[in-house]
C-alpha cells in the first residue's frame, strides 16, 4: 500500500491526498478495529499487483488508485465497489461524480434526490464539506439550498 501511495504522490505532486506515512498511521492507530484488520481496507489487484485501495474511517471513504488505472472503467467499478463496501453497515459515505460527467447535471440530480429521500425519512438538517476555493462544488451546493456556515482551517508546517 505504501508503494501505491508513493506512485500516486509522484504522479500528482501537490494534489495527492495520501502520503505513504498515512498507511502506517492508519494501520497502527486509526483504522484497524481490534482483531478485525480486514474491515479497514479494500484492496484492488490486477495480476497480483496492488492498483487500488479504499480506506473507511469514521464515516469517511478514501479511494486511491494507481496513476495507470485512474481513468479506466475498471477504476469506476472499484470506486462503486468501495462505496458499497464502506456502506455495508448502513453508514453514509462521501459521494462524488467522475470527471467524465462534470457539468452535466448528474451531481445536482443525485444531491437533490438524496436530500428528498432524507427529508422523507424525517431528516431536517444536512451538512456538506467543501474545500475553500472549489468553486464548482460551492455553486452546486448553493444551487440546492446550502449556505456557508463554518470554515475549518487545516494548518501544515512546511
Amino acid at each position: 500500500m505504501e508503494r501505491l501511495c508513493s506512485a500516486i504522490l509522484r504522479a500528482s505532486p501537490g494534489r495527492a491526498a495520501v502520503h505513504p506515512g498515512d498507511i502506517a498511521w492508519w494501520v497502527g492507530w486509526r483504522l484497524l478495529p481490534a482483531g478485525r484488520p480486514g474491515q479497514a481496507f479494500l484492496l484492488w489487484e490486477i495480476r497480483d499487483e496492488l492498483v487500488g485501495v479504499a480506506a473507511a474511517d469514521e464515516g469517511d471513504l478514501s479511494v486511491f488508485i494507481t496513476p495507470t488505472q485512474v481513468d479506466s472503467i475498471a477504476a469506476l467499478d472499484f470506486e462503486e465497489a468501495a462505496l458499497a463496501w464502506a456502506s455495508r453497515d448502513g453508514a453514509p459515505e462521501a459521494v462524488a461524480t467522475h470527471p467524465y460527467v462534470h457539468g452535466r447535471g448528474f451531481a445536482k440530480a443525485l444531491l437533490t434526490d438524496g436530500l428528498r429521500r432524507f427529508a422523507a425519512a424525517g431528516m431536517t438538517y444536512a451538512i456538506v464539506g467543501v474545500q475553500v476555493g472549489n468553486t464548482p462544488a460551492e455553486a452546486l451546493y448553493r444551487s440546492v439550498g446550502f449556505r456557508p456556515d463554518r470554515m475549518l482551517r487545516v494548518y501544515a508546517r512546511p
